[in-house]
């Protein structure tokens, strides 16, 4: 049996529509109760968000065929969640958006993604990756402690939110 690697790219405008359908429908597929609110921000305004702004991207996993298997995104971390906040000195990026199609999932995808971001994150040089995740995500905590994050915060309330970092320097 032969195993196909997907090739991992930074999406360009080219990619745009693809990348905004293909994160919009695995959202909506894992998280179907933020479908209410529509699109997030950052899939509507994706070329400013992703293309456009310093420290920012948006890497896809592709297949041999240019089928999109998965994708996630980096964007420069705010300091607007209270249990989440770092230092001047200690820039971080957010990891978000890492949706892998069902075909996909458990097979590397992910993984392949994850260090393609962390990459990107040391490059632009920022210090810390963090992201939130959901412990109703089944997986999603255990995936993210193999990829090297270590849990800092969790929120007690409905959403279950996971607050994860790791050191990238």
């Amino acid at each position: 049996m032969t195993v196909v690697s997907p090739v991992i790219i930074q999406a360009r405008e080219e990619h745009i529509a693809d990348a905004v359908a293909f994160a919009a429908l695995v959202r909506e597929e894992v998280m179907p109760m933020f479908a209410v609110n529509g699109m997030s921000p950052d899939l509507v305004n994706f070329s400013e968000h992703y293309l456009h702004q310093e420290g920012a991207g948006f890497f896809l996993a592709l297949s041999e065929r240019g089928e999109i298997w998965g994708c996630i995104g980096v964007q420069p971390y705010d300091n607007r969640i209270e249990t989440a906040k770092y230092e001047a000195n200690r820039p971080a990026a957010e990891i978000v958006k890492c949706y892998v199609a069902a075909s996909s999932r458990r097979s590397g995808v992910g993984s392949l993604l994850t260090a393609e971001a962390k990459r990107f994150i040391a490059e632009q040089g920022y210090s810390v990756a963090y992201l939130h995740t959901h412990r109703f995500l089944k997986g999603a905590v255990d995936f993210w402690q193999r990829q090297g994050f270590a849990i800092t915060a969790e929120d007690q309330d409905e959403w279950q939110t996971v607050h994860m970092d790791a050191s990238v320097k």
